[in-house]
């Protein structure tokens, strides 16, 4: 088995493919999903794929933004390993050559947001610094709790890092309280659930 780490707008014959392996995770429109997974971009967001060449398939995907108010700041909008791949390391795998990828994309930390594997994360050296998300932004993700905008970078830091590297009213009666802000939860079976923020500094 040969594995790489590709740019997936620059190797569109794995679209389907992530499509289907993100929605059969987190459902949403196929129409959507493809539409959020061509955004990606040499001036970030990117869609980064694992992939194994030899049998031509997608094993995990991992989406990369620059946090808004900190531009020495990547954030890991999501990360996924298809099913029947988890358990092997690969997860772990894709972490530390999106790790390595974003050193190379002069990136100096990284954030992201996890609902259960806390543990994971903090196995791979990141910390807890924020269990509600709040007051932080970055670009729209594919989940919902995340909005805000991202900047650009030059085209050619994007291919090295990649090469080097190989998420009616009614009156009465009165209204409940608001919920809390959408930066800070993701509704998942129909319930409001709390994501925790962790950051890593690069070395």
């Amino acid at each position: 088995m040969e594995i790489d780490l590709l740019k997936l707008h620059t190797n569109n014959e794995y679209l389907n493919e992530c499509v289907a392996i993100l929605n059969e995770e987190w459902p949403r429109s196929e129409t959507a999903r493809l539409h959020s997974l061509q955004k990606s971009c040499d001036n970030l967001p990117i869609s980064l794929i694992l992939a194994d060449s030899t049998h031509k398939r997608v094993i995990g995907h991992v989406r990369i933004s620059r946090e808004h108010f900190d531009h020495k700041c990547a954030f890991i909008e999501t990360l996924l390993i298809r099913k029947e791949m988890r358990g092997k390391g690969f997860g772990k795998y894709l972490m530390e050559k999106s790790e390595r990828f974003c050193e190379q994309m002069g990136f100096t930390k990284i954030k992201l947001t996890t609902i259960d594997k806390i543990d994971f994360y903090a196995r791979l050296g990141y910390k807890v610094i924020n269990n509600r998300c709040e007051n932080f932004a970055t670009t729209k993700s594919e989940t919902i709790e995340i909005n805000g905008v991202h900047a650009s970078l030059p085209a050619s830091n994007v291919s090295q890092a990649v090469n080097s590297a190989s998420s009616s009213i009614p009156l009465s009666p009165p209204m409940p309280p608001p919920p809390p802000p959408l930066s800070n939860v993701s509704i998942k079976s129909g319930k409001f659930t709390t994501k925790t923020l962790m950051e890593k500094t690069l070395k």
